[in-house]
């Protein structure tokens, strides 16, 4: 039992930078089916009204709520997209961040003027 332990926190110290990767394809999958569903969602509702509540596809209680949709859509669309933008930018300042050095220079009395590296 314990060597299954340590078999899976080695995996998960190796899988680091797979599981970063694996969050931003599940991100992307959610989002993916938030608007899948959404889209289901607001076809099931036009047909509800035409096939069982027998409006005409042009009555404009339809087409309003067709309209309505759509710019649900293209809202949820948008903010979908900012969002990823935003996190992309925080992906690179966070790589960034770990590519910088982990040194830094300081200055202290006894040395004056004279940056020192320290860690």
């Amino acid at each position: 039992m314990a060597e299954e332990e340590e078999e899976e926190e080695e995996e998960s110290e190796s899988g680091d930078e797979d599981l970063d990767d694996h969050q931003f394809q599940d991100s992307s999958e959610d989002e993916d089916a938030v608007l899948s569903g959404f889209r289901f969602c607001a076809e099931e509702a036009v047909r509800f009204l035409t096939e069982q509540e027998h409006f005409s596809p042009l009555d404009p209680v339809v087409v309003q709520l067709k309209r309505h949709l759509e710019e649900q859509q293209i809202r949820l669309v948008s903010r979908q997209q900012q969002q990823q933008q935003l996190d992309n930018i925080e992906n690179q300042e966070e790589e960034e961040d770990d590519q910088s050095s982990p040194l830094t220079t300081r200055r202290t009395k006894a040395d004056g003027d004279r940056p020192t590296l320290s860690s």
